[in-house]
């Protein structure tokens, strides 16, 4: 019986090479590079760490709209006070997040430096593959709490 490699299918990609082997020159010219970029790759990864929890990446969204004061933050996310601290401790010393004191308040805004571009391109990213960012839920939505 003669036996035909096998076709290759369209329809799934592969995870895996069918034969094993490895290409030198390929290889080498790929190990320099992610050696020249190492230190960029480590920092990237510590960076986008706080990406990696939903409640963290509302914050973003919302901080996005406007300055916000810690309760209120705690609030949309329907945490305690100190665990929204300890979300924003997180985005603050990565440089994601800022605040600054006005009497008994701590106000959050986004940080204007380059972490704000990597989450401009988060976000396209998502909006590119078509995932549903949150959308803001209108105040009225929310009720009126001086009502």
């Amino acid at each position: 019986m003669k036996k035909t490699a096998p076709s290759p299918d369209t329809s799934v990609a592969a995870e895996t090479c069918l034969v094993r082997c490895f290409h030198p020159l390929e290889i080498n010219r790929v190990r320099k590079h992610l050696k020249a970029d190492g230190v960029h790759l480590a920092a990237a990864a510590d960076r986008f760490k706080a990406l990696g929890n939903v409640k963290r990446l509302t914050i973003l969204q919302a901080l996005r709209v406007t300055e916000l004061c810690v309760c209120d933050i705690a609030h949309l996310l329907g945490l305690s006070v100190a665990a929204t601290s300890q979300q924003l401790r997180q985005l603050r010393s990565q440089g994601w997040v800022v605040t600054r004191s006005d009497g008994k308040m701590v106000y959050c805004q986004l940080s204007k430096t380059a972490p704000l571009r990597d989450l401009d391109a988060v976000l396209q990213l998502l909006d590119s593959t078509h995932v549903s960012a949150p959308h803001p839920v209108p105040d009225t939505e929310l009720g009126d709490a001086d009502a």
